[in-house]
């Protein structure tokens, strides 16, 4: 019974069709830009810029932006660095873990902004 098992599915797997999946891209734009980051309270936030990319994309395309992060307060923690990067890094060292955050960053001329969030305990 159970090699009567094995070779039947074993049939059906051989048989069975396999179509390939075509993703549609139309009208999606081919700088659809990822901001991904971290807000490190007492130490060092982590900002990187980059795209999605298709799998018929063969050349990388460097995405480079800047960022800063703000508290509810209205205070600024900047990068040391003004140029845009792949990816900034912002020093936290004195931010309140009682205030709320957000990320605004810039990548080709257009403001992104996160929601504010509170910091993990």
């Amino acid at each position: 019974m159970k090699k009567t098992f094995t070779i039947i599915t074993l049939l059906v797997s051989l048989t069975s069709c396999v179509y390939p999946y075509q993703v549609s891209l139309d009208g999606i734009d081919d700088m659809v830009v990822v901001i991904e980051g971290n807000i490190a309270v007492g130490g060092t936030s982590t900002i990187k810029f980059s795209k999605v990319y298709t799998s018929e994309d063969t050349d990388f395309v460097a995405v480079l932006g800047t960022a800063v992060v703000e508290d509810e307060k209205g205070g600024l923690y900047e990068s040391s660095s003004s140029i845009p990067g792949m990816y900034q890094e912002i020093p936290m060292d004195n931010a309140d873990p009682s205030l709320k955050y957000r990320i605004k960053a810039e990548v080709n001329g257009i403001t992104y902004v996160s929601d504010w969030l509170k910091p993990l305990e």
